[in-house]
């Protein structure tokens, strides 16, 4: 399915490789493997259409999300709000036009109703006793690059945070609901 790339090394975690680098990697990530998993049409057809992904509200709360708990200081510098804007009328979009005008390059944009809660769930995460001490020493966002040695397909990988001492991966996720009885049904998750 993939093909490797010579630019990047196998079996090696390798820091600040832009996501769009990553996204164009021909291997099979866990997105991919899902849709394999389902059917080969449904990989192929994923494949095919690059927006399989939607971006979705929940999808960008999550990228916020990560950038508040994983890049804390630079989400506490560079975050600005953006307020709701009713874009259904002239001065609405007006405004939402300017705000983006306005908006320097690289700032993280945080929906007004979302900047408490996101600030208090990375505090929280923070806090915790168990998640704060694995997110204290690592690296962020890295990739690995390998081979299947069964069927030597190109796979790749983006760990949301891989601590330094003992190397563990960290996923960082965020829910709509996380009660117990939303997640208790679920014979596995892939």
């Amino acid at each position: 399915v993939g093909t490797v790339n010579p630019d990047l090394p196998l079996n090696v975690l390798i820091p600040d490789i832009p996501f769009e680098q990553y996204a164009a990697h021909p291997g099979i990530n866990s997105s991919g493997m899902k849709a394999l998993l389902r059917s080969a049409a449904h990989y192929q057809a994923r494949k095919l259409d690059k927006k399989a992904e939607l971006d979705t509200e929940a999808l960008r709360f999550g990228r916020i999300f990560h950038a508040a708990v994983l890049e804390s200081s630079r989400f506490l510098d560079t975050y600005v709000v953006r307020p709701d804007f009713d874009r259904r009328t002239k001065a609405g979009k007006e405004a939402a036009a300017e705000f983006e005008s306005m908006r320097k390059p690289g700032a993280i944009v945080v929906p007004e109703k979302h900047v408490e809660m996101l600030v208090g769930m990375a505090r929280k995460v923070h806090a915790h006793p168990i998640c704060g001490q694995l997110l204290k020493n690592g690296v962020r966002e890295v990739t690995l690059i390998t081979t299947d040695e069964e069927t030597g397909e190109v796979l790749k990988i983006r760990p949301d945070f891989v601590t330094a001492e003992d190397a563990i991966i960290v996923d960082l996720k965020s829910c709509l609901d996380g009660r117990q009885r939303e997640f208790g049904d679920r014979k596995s998750v892939v």
